[in-house]
C-alpha cells in the first residue's frame, strides 16, 4: 500500500511513482520488498518510509539494544553503497532526479526512512 502527502514538489502521480520505484528497488536489492510505502513531499524534498522491510530474523535481532545497533549499521552500509543505483533507478522510472539522501532505521517500528531531495 502506498500513501502520499504532497506539497509543491510534484503531482500525486509522480510521488506515487517515486514510492513504487523505491519499493521495487528495495525488493531488487534485498530480495524482499516492504509491505508498503508512505511518501511525504514538499517544495524541494521528499521522505519515503518503507514499512516492514526487515525479515523475521532481523526483527528478532532488533529486540535488544546491541542487535538493533547492528541492524542499523548493516542497513546504513547497504543504503550508502546502494544510493547511486537507487538514484538511477528512481530517475529512470520516474524522471525525478535525486540529489542526496539520508537514512534512518527505526528498528522498533521496523521501518526504513529515506530522506531525499530532488534536484
Amino acid at each position: 500500500m502506498t500513501k502520499v502527502a504532497t506539497g509543491a514538489l510534484a503531482s500525486e502521480r509522480t510521488v506515487r511513482m517515486v514510492a513504487q520505484a523505491a519499493a521495487t528497488f528495495e525488493h531488487l536489492l534485498m530480495g524482499r520488498g516492504p509491505t508498503g510505502a508512505t511518501v511525504v513531499a514538499g517544495q524541494d524534498w521528499l521522505v519515503i518510509s518503507l514499512h516492514e522491510p526487515c525479515t523475521a530474523a532481523e526483527r528478532v535481532q532488533a529486540t535488544d539494544a546491541a542487535g538493533a545497533r547492528r541492524l542499523r549499521q548493516v542497513h546504513a552500509a547497504v543504503f550508502t553503497r546502494a544510493f547511486d543505483p537507487l538514484r538511477r533507478h528512481v530517475e529512470g522510472n520516474t524522471g525525478v532526479v535525486l540529489r542526496g539522501a539520508a537514512l534512518h532505521v527505526a528498528a522498533a517500528t521496523d521501518m526504513l526512512l529515506q530522506f531525499e531531495r530532488p534536484a
